[in-house]
Order: structure tokens, then C-alpha cells, then sequence
């Protein structure tokens, strides 16, 4: 009786298996949009808008605009959700999404370095008080890693892009959109301590 329950089980993980790669055929030869390529999408919830959020805190940063000057605060506020969030896509997601999001993440490390050095050097904090004196003008090239963090977070969004249309991997875009999120907040908390 165990032999035959045994045979039962394997026809059935088998059949389970062909159904699987039947499914993924199917969904290989529709033509379907990104959007309905993703098969896990409660990550995208949150992968998405905090994805875009650190691109458009950038451009605040680097043109100095007082109407969006709240966002690195928003960005830093949903560093917690995003740990957690990252931290499970781990776990469920497996090793296509942690490769793609640690290295995503490391790759970014230089600029946030450069960045940490350049406000060390040569950041001013003035709030116009009376009687104090201000910002000297910005010396020649301290945009520089502002620019450089900018282009970074379009080309990981770039290559997520790639990663969910050419490739069909849902999984490693996750990974990307969770390190350009995570590479950005390490730029601000650089651009921050460099600052004080």
C-alpha cells in the first residue's frame, strides 16, 4: 500500500509540474503587458512609489526646491516599512531578488562615500538668522555626486524595466526597485552626516 501512495504522490508532484510549465508556456505566448507579468504584485505596492520617491528627491536636492524639501523626510519615514519589506521579499522571493538588490545596493556605496566627503568638506548649514553670515557660493563641482545619484536611480530603474519586459523577471526587478530605494537612503543619510 505505501508503494503504490508513494507512485500516487509522484504522478501527482509530475502532473503538478506539467501544469506549471503548460501555465508558464501560455503566459510565454500571450502577449501581455508588464503590469500582468507580475505574478506577486503586493510587492509592488510598495516597491514602486518608494522607487520613484528617492528619484524625484534627488531632483529636489539638486535644484534646491522648497516645494518638495519634505521627501528625504518621507524617504527616511519608510526606511522601516522598506527593512521589513526587503527583508521578506528575501525569504519568499529567493536569491534572483537578493542578488539583484544587494548588489544594486553596493554599487551605490561609492557615490554615497563621495557624497559623505563633499559635504564633509564642503557643506554649510545657514538659516538666515540675523546677524549671521550665510553659505559661501558653491565651489566648482559640488553637484557632482548630486548628478551622479540621479543617474544612478534611472539606470537601476532602467534595468528594472529590462529586467520585467526582456527578461519576464518579476523577481529581480523587486530587487532592483528595493535598491534603488535602499541606495538613495544611504546617499541621504551620507549627504546628512557629511552635512553636521
Amino acid at each position: 500500500m505505501r508503494k503504490t501512495d508513494n507512485g500516487a504522490h509522484n504522478d501527482s508532484k509530475t502532473n503538478a509540474k506539467w501544469k506549471q510549465f503548460q501555465a508558464d508556456e501560455e503566459k510565454d505566448s500571450l502577449n501581455l503587458t508588464p503590469i500582468e507579468l507580475i505574478e506577486n504584485k503586493r510587492h509592488l505596492i510598495i516597491a514602486l512609489p518608494a522607487s520613484i520617491l528617492p528619484l524625484l528627491t534627488g531632483i529636489a536636492l539638486y535644484s534646491d526646491l522648497e516645494v518638495l524639501e519634505a521627501l528625504p523626510v518621507i524617504v527616511c519615514l519608510m526606511s522601516p516599512l522598506m527593512l521589513i519589506g526587503a527583508l521578506m521579499a528575501m525569504v519568499k522571493l529567493g536569491s534572483e531578488f537578493s542578488n539583484s538588490f544587494v548588489i544594486g545596493t553596493f554599487v551605490s556605496l561609492p557615490i554615497s562615500i563621495w557624497e559623505y566627503f563633499n559635504q564633509a568638506k564642503n557643506g554649510c548649514l545657514s538659516f538666515g538668522f540675523p546677524g549671521s553670515e550665510g553659505c559661501p557660493p558653491d565651489p566648482p563641482g559640488y553637484h557632482l555626486p548630486r548628478v551622479a545619484i540621479l543617474c544612478f536611480q534611472t539606470l537601476i530603474l532602467f534595468y528594472a524595466y529590462l529586467a520585467l519586459v526582456d527578461q519576464r523577471n518579476w523577481r529581480r526587478m523587486y530587487g532592483l526597485l528595493y535598491a534603488a530605494y535602499f541606495s538613495f537612503f544611504v546617499y541621504l543619510l551620507a549627504y546628512v552626516t557629511g552635512l553636521w
